[in-house]
């Protein structure tokens, strides 16, 4: 047996030279020489890329694993990779010869998997570091500073999949508040995708001739939609029958909008409709009939400040009212 021990804190190469002979007359000895580099491992950073299947942005209870996740270890000080890693099919990950103390980030890349409408989740959430992502929307950490002898196994990202939302903008030309045959799309529609807690504008898209619209890749949570018609329309009734042909603007979070609805993680709800009709135009005359034969002619005067009523015929509901002027 050989012993050799290197000086205290040493790091790099070093070399010696080892003989050993044996015991006949004459003696016949070998001699090999020995190189030997020696790292001192500073730290660990290490854990795991998990599939956050209810998008609460918490490690839950038989939510997989996510396997050939490319993790990237990056110096905070130049940004420059020090060291790479994949997680293997339980989506563990692990640097462990950090060979230099300091502050570093760790940097998720979801390129090298199979998943599409994917992204990553909430960071932060909750009081346990060791069931939260520490990711953010762009798959990076922030700086972790790690010392001698240091082991970090916390450092967590949470994989979601994104919301879809959208379906129809379509002229109700009976004004019945269903869709029906021959009502075709309504371009110029301006669609707002606005989460309800913030009351912040997340997406915007003006219909094109059919109507259509999506609104996808964004995070679970609560949302309303909200529409600006072209001047000359007005909303036909909501929620009239099947909600796959009914239109859903009832006014719930103010003009032109839905109701509030939750989108779960991965939800694909494309039944978020909008009717509109164009009004109608009616109008006239109302006039001093001199001669009484109920013809207007250039010498009879109108009327100012006479009041006219729309009246529903079906209901005898007054519609709209309107002065003489």
């Amino acid at each position: 047996t050989f012993m050799f021990t290197p000086t205290p804190g040493y790091t790099g190469p070093a070399g010696f030279t080892y003989s050993k002979c044996d015991k006949g007359l004459p003696s016949v000895c070998d001699t090999a020489s020995v190189y030997i580099t020696f790292y001192q491992s500073l730290g660990v950073i290490s854990d795991l890329v998990w599939r956050d299947l209810n998008g609460n942005g918490i490690q839950d209870i038989g939510e997989p694993g996510q396997g050939n996740v490319i993790v990237n270890l990056v110096d905070c000080s130049n940004g420059n990779i020090t060291a790479k890693d994949t997680t293997d099919i339980n989506g563990k990950y692990a640097f462990d010869r950090i060979n230099q103390a300091g502050n570093y980030f760790l940097r998720f890349d979801l390129s090298n998997t199979n998943l599409t409408n994917h992204g990553f989740t909430f960071s932060n959430i909750g009081t346990n570091p060791n069931f939260d992502s520490d990711a953010n929307s762009s798959g990076v950490t922030s700086c972790i500073n790690i010392g001698t002898g240091q082991i970090i196994d916390s450092i967590d990202a949470g994989i979601i999949e994104f919301s879809r939302i959208g379906d129809y903008v379509w002229n109700d030309i009976n004004g019945d508040g269903v869709q029906s045959f021959g009502e075709n799309g309504l371009a110029g529609v301006t669609v707002q995708l606005i989460e309800k807690l913030t009351n912040n504008i997340q997406r915007t898209f003006i219909t094109g001739t059919n109507g259509q619209y999506t609104f996808d890749k964004f995070m679970p949570g609560q949302y309303f939609v909200k529409y600006t018609l072209p001047s000359d329309y007005k909303f036909t009734s909501a929620n009239i029958g099947n909600d796959f042909a009914d239109s859903d603007v009832d006014g719930s979070n103010g003009l032109g909008t839905t109701a509030t609805t939750f989108m779960s993680a991965g939800e694909d709800d494309r039944t978020i409709d909008a009717g509109a009709y164009k009004c109608a135009v009616v109008s006239g005359d109302v006039w001093y009939d001199l001669n009484k034969d109920g013809i207007y002619q250039d010498i009879e005067n109108g009327i100012n400040g006479l009041s006219v009523y729309l009246i529903n015929a079906s209901s005898n509901t007054i519609v709209d009212v309107s002065e003489t002027g």
